[in-house]
């Protein structure tokens, strides 16, 4: 899993910034929200054929009460890797 995001001051990157951590602060109904977009993206990503790094979904393109003051939240997909260890 890879975390990334632009400074808030820089929304014209160029490159997200990958970042070590990421907080979020949700109502409940909030949770709720960004729970089912992540399913969302979950089922569109298994139901066809993503690129890696090239596939994604948006979250202002999937909710209807987005607007230009909120947060866009991006889902990339990636190859699963093989993993050793415990999570």
């Amino acid at each position: 899993m890879k975390v990334f995001g632009y400074a808030i001051n820089d929304l014209e990157a160029d490159l997200p910034l990958e970042l070590r951590e990421l907080t979020l602060s949700l109502t409940a109904d909030e949770i709720d929200l960004v729970i089912a977009f992540l399913q969302n993206a979950k089922t569109r990503f298994e139901t066809c054929s993503p690129t890696p790094g090239q596939s994604h979904v948006h979250l202002r393109d999937w909710w209807r009460g987005w607007s230009k003051t909120t947060p866009d939240l991006i889902v990339v997909f990636e190859e699963l890797k093989p993993q050793t260890g415990t999570p």
